[in-house]
């Protein structure tokens, strides 16, 4: 059994844009290099994070270029590691731009996960998602070694955010004790290549259960109207399938303590990458009515449809 608490890696929004941009300082470089490439990031729009402080940790970049008139990739950056310096941020390798050539770069958040071959396809093995890391990708447009212009790395989320919260009805006072959340896959390996994304290594038949949840809350907590709670936070999730999710709640509503199991298939048959998704448990004086909301974007909400649990 696991308890989650999740790392507040969260960015804002579905995409992050980071620049891969030159210095002012057109020193010479190796090969008749122009230009030392650094990173700072660009400015916010509404699903765009502005200063990129989440991403604080780092992330690992690879990059090719090919020369005018040649078939052949060489490489640049290797699983270099990116650090925000300030209000800067500095790669591990300096390395310059080469004229008569184009470029591609590729990168993962956050550091020290993934692998990219030349043709672009980044892999990240075995994550396990009850670590709480924000996964992000990011595939920059070809850039011409010439010009010494930005590079834009839009960062896009490989996970779905999900969050689970209780409240009651008007009148109604409760305590939870616990609950579990189980019946999914938290574990997989991401394959993102040009043609699209997928996750391999998922074991249908080795879904958690309620005897092993993937995730837990074990705090007493008083609930009324005014004062809904969340359980478990912010969840960073596998996209999959949903049905066979499950809740099990413990919890009383006056002297009357009880455990359900509530099935979370509702409206909502899959979460899809860069959504969030949050589920109201609602105790009414004779019945649990499950919730499920979806999100258009990473941060706001609307309400999808209701299990309704009869108290037995």
């Amino acid at each position: 059994m696991k308890n989650f608490s999740p790392k507040t890696t969260l960015a804002a929004a579905a995409t992050l844009l980071l620049t891969v941009a030159c210095t002012n300082e057109l020193t010479d470089g190796p090969d008749g290099g122009k230009g030392r490439i650094a990173f700072h990031p660009l400015p916010e729009t509404r699903t765009v994070v502005e200063n990129a402080d989440g991403m604080a940790g780092g992330f690992n970049v690879w990059g090719w270029y090919v020369k005018d008139g040649e078939t052949a990739r060489h490489n640049v950056f290797n699983q270099a590691t990116v650090m925000k310096n300030g209000d800067s941020w500095a790669c591990s390798d300096t390395r310059y731009w080469i004229p008569n050539t184009t470029y591609n770069f590729y990168g993962v958040f956050p550091a020290d996960m993934g692998t990219c071959t030349e043709n672009g396809t980044l892999t990240v093995a075995d994550f396990d998602a009850t670590q709480g890391h924000d996964l992000m990708t990011a595939t920059s447009a070809p850039m011409d070694g010439d010009q010494l212009a930005s590079v834009v790395m839009p960062f896009r989320h490989e996970l779905s955010k999900v969050a689970v919260r209780v409240a009651t009805d008007p009148g109604i006072t409760a305590t939870v004790y616990s609950a579990k959340l189980y019946g999914m896959d938290t574990q997989g390996t991401l394959i993102r290549s040009t043609s699209g994304v997928s996750w391999t290594d998922i074991d249908d038949d080795d879904k958690s259960t309620v005897d092993t949840p993937s995730f837990t809350f074990d705090d007493e907590i008083e609930i009324n109207a005014s004062t809904p709670q969340d359980l478990f936070k912010d969840l960073l999730l596998i996209p999959q399938n949903v049905q066979g999710l499950k809740l099990e709640l413990s919890f009383t509503r006056g002297s009357d303590r009880q455990t359900v199991q509530v099935p979370l298939d509702t409206s909502i048959t899959r979460w899809t990458a860069g959504e969030a998704y949050r589920y109201v448990l609602t105790i009414e004086a004779d019945a649990i009515t499950f919730k499920g909301i979806t999100v258009d974007g990473w941060d706001e909400a609307h309400t999808g449809g209701d299990v309704n649990i009869e108290d037995r």
